[in-house]
């Protein structure tokens, strides 16, 4: 989803526990020609705080289901 809204917004920040999938996320970003300022993925709220953002989208994966939830 982040890469579809990157047409439409001026920064991109993604927040996921597992460093693994930040690692992922920043990789696409770079191959899509992203720089950082403009799409980015970190592993811990501390970093944001004192950031003002517009939206706030969250997708949360279920064990059970991890298509849906």
């Amino acid at each position: 989803m982040s890469h579809a809204l990157a047409l439409y917004v001026a920064r991109l920040v993604g927040i996921d526990i597992n460093p693994h999938m930040v690692e992922v996320y920043n990789a696409h970003a770079n191959v899509q020609g992203l720089e950082p300022h403009k799409m980015h993925a970190v592993d811990s709220l501390t970093e944001l705080q004192q950031q003002r953002f517009d939206v706030a989208m969250v997708h949360i994966l279920s064990p059970s289901h991890p298509t849906t939830i």
